[in-house]
């Protein structure tokens, strides 16, 4: 399925992967073989509801499917191909990360990701450890399935040095065009979203379509190893038109209107999780001090056998003693009554000889 040429410059892109800022990376056109590619877009799932709800339990614009041999014949020859071993070499021989896998079908927000008109996706940097399998997440990547794009309609992916600081964030974007793929490593710095999307009339019709998978490790380098957690978020800052003097357009105060309402979204889901951890810091510090007394009354219980099992000790030690002491009386008296019953029958073996001495003898 891969296009041979793409492995053919494994070695080049692998000097591109780790050369690109604002982190690794490496764009890769023509990706998989043509006929793959057209398999992915001809059985891509249609837009669902139940595919769509989003992080905060909104169903939202994009749909998300994670299991992609449920999709299709050839989704499913896709999934095997990815988890495949083949895949994951050329993967470490244009990355250099050794010990890559696939995620597999239930992939924590991988799959087929489709996005409709007025969607955006914030800057963020991605769940960094998959507690289910213990594996640390190392690589994204994402193959586009967009025949018609332009740069003009917004989607395009971005790969962000310091969404937090507009001012001096390097921004490196990618249309995402047809059978194109860009992979990047997964780390702390690897912010990456895409603006909104603003499709022409006459292109209403159009989705932002892509299939996206994650690959893992069981280690990975000290250096960037961060604590597991969850995908994290960079709100936008206000659009470059919102500025003092300006008369605010319609167009632009709905903008500040849905900033407003993610930022406050977003505070309510930061809130519950802080709520949320606090119940369970309280749940397990209660029981810690349960087992904490259950331990106090084990060692009360375990220093009370102590002492008794070293009185038995030394009862058993007294025994022991009466014992040995027993047998050696009954050794004594029995060599004494011994020596009595040999002296007795010396005695009557000697009188028996004499009187059988005196018997007259009886002869024929």
């Amino acid at each position: 399925m891969l296009n041979p040429a793409s492995e053919a410059r494994a070695e080049e892109h692998r000097r591109q992967f780790w050369e690109a800022l604002p982190f690794p990376h490496v764009c890769i056109d023509e990706f998989l073989e043509p006929w793959a590619a057209d398999q992915l877009l001809e059985q891509f799932p249609s837009f669902a509801g139940p595919q769509a709800i989003n992080e905060l339990g909104e169903v939202g614009r994009k749909a998300v499917f994670e299991r992609l041999s449920d999709i299709g014949p050839f989704y499913k020859d896709m999934a095997s191909y990815l988890g495949s071993a083949g895949f994951a070499e050329f993967l470490s021989r244009v990355t250099g990360i050794e010990g890559l896998m696939w995620g597999g079908e239930s992939m924590y927000g991988g799959g087929t990701h489709e996005n409709l008109e007025g969607i955006d996706l914030d800057p963020h940097v991605d769940f960094n450890y998959d507690d289910r399998t213990k594996l640390h997440r190392r690589l994204n990547v994402l193959v586009f399935l967009n025949r018609e794009w332009e740069e003009a309609w917004g989607g395009q992916l971005e790969l962000h040095a310091d969404p937090r600081d507009p001012a001096r964030n390097y921004v490196r974007s990618f249309l995402p065009t047809f059978n194109r793929c860009v992979i990047f490593e997964t780390t702390e710095k690897s912010w990456h979203g895409f603006p909104r999307i603003v499709l022409p009339p006459g292109k209403k019709h159009l989705s932002r379509k892509s299939l996206a998978v994650y690959f893992y490790t069981r280690e990975r380098p000290p250096e960037t190893t961060a604590g597991a957690h969850t995908t994290l978020y960079v709100q936008r800052p206000l659009p470059s038109t919102v500025r003092p003097g300006e008369v605010l357009s319609p167009e632009d105060y709905q903008v500040v209107q849905e900033l407003i309402h993610k930022r406050d979204v977003f505070i309510k889901v930061y809130q519950d999780i802080h709520v949320r951890d606090g119940a369970q810091r309280d749940a397990l510090e209660r029981a810690l001090a349960q087992r904490s007394a259950q331990a106090e009354e084990l060692d009360q219980l375990l220093r009370e056998r102590g002492a008794q099992a070293q009185a038995l000790a030394e009862t058993a030690e007294v025994l022991r003693r009466e014992i040995s002491s027993l047998r050696m009386n009954v050794a004594t008296r029995e060599g004494r009554a011994g020596g009595r019953v040999r002296g007795l029958a010396r005695d009557v073996r000697a009188r028996l000889r004499r009187f059988l001495g005196r018997a007259p003898s009886h002869r024929s």
